[in-house]
């Protein structure tokens, strides 16, 4: 039933796709200030009142769909159980952003972070609407998914700068990965306690080649180049001297042979964030 704004001035008539919802303007008033503005624009001339049911406020770019959720997020009690589903919590969030009701857009960005939707829909709705955590989360899981993985709607809902991106990242990655499979990183000069260094280099060398390497650049199973120095140390060196072992490991981490795949997927993250206009530094 709509109520007259001349009889309550606390309700006013709404009309979406030409339905009438009838709700209550004060609280609308104290969840937005962009509503409050909207509600305090008084009739031009002789124009009858709007908010009734004769002449509601007609509010445009909004679909039945979405003050429907609106409502039920509106009139959700906190210890009864969440039903939306994504597509009434995607509708919630797009009705609160555009609001700027931002108790809606914290409850319905948190429920669908519960939904564990894929990482290409979770980059399209924090591009559309404009969540950084969204996007750079999504980031860190495409970047480590080989794109053949996904299907032609994932990477539409992506986009094709995203996905441009991300061709060129993952094949810097996969460069920088067989670089350091072909060619371990050398031993330094002898110490004065290793009495058969060539030894140490060779069985280094040969290791690398036949095992660390394999890891690097394994088709179905490679391991991340942050797992390396791990893999290094659990490995055994037949013939090697310990002390070029631990001295060869330490090189490694000083000069972060294996940090370039963590540094390019920062600097696409970093691009991504860059090119939608999101501040990257903070």
């Amino acid at each position: 039933m709509s109520v007259s704004a001349e009889e309550h001035s606390i309700n006013k008539s709404h009309e979406v796709e030409n339905v009438l919802f009838t709700v209550d303007l004060g609280v609308l008033q104290e969840y937005s200030e962009v509503l409050q503005a909207i509600f305090s624009i008084p009739p031009a001339g002789s124009l009858p009142v709007q908010g009734t049911k004769e002449n509601p406020i007609d509010l445009h770019g909004v679909l039945k769909s979405e003050m429907e959720a609106f409502l039920d997020w509106q009139t959700h009690l906190a210890w009864t159980p969440v039903t939306m589903g994504e597509d009434k919590l995607v509708a919630l969030l797009k009705i609160s952003d555009m609001w700027q009701i931002h108790g809606a857009t914290k409850w319905a960005m948190h429920h669908i972070e519960q939904l564990g939707l894929s990482a290409p829909r979770m980059m399209q709705l924090g591009l559309k609407f404009h969540i950084k955590k969204w996007v750079a989360d999504s980031m860190s899981t495409l970047l480590s998914t080989p794109l053949h993985n996904y299907e032609l709607l994932d990477l539409e809902m992506i986009g094709l700068p995203v996905v441009y991106v991300l061709i060129r990242t993952q094949s810097a990655v996969i460069r920088e990965r067989k670089r350091l499979a072909t060619y371990p990183p050398p031993l330094d000069d002898a110490y004065n306690i290793c009495t058969n260094h060539n030894m140490c280099c060779r069985v280094w060398r040969d290791v690398w080649l036949k095992t660390i390497a394999r890891s690097i650049i394994h088709p179905r199973d490679e391991i991340p180049l942050k797992e390396c120095t791990g893999l290094i140390e659990r490995t055994v060196f037949p013939g090697m001297l310990e002390h070029c072992k631990v001295a060869a490991i330490t090189k490694i981490i000083l000069c972060g042979n294996f940090n370039a795949e963590m540094v390019l997927h920062g600097s696409a993250t970093a691009k991504v964030l860059g090119m939608h206009g999101f501040a990257v530094d903070d």
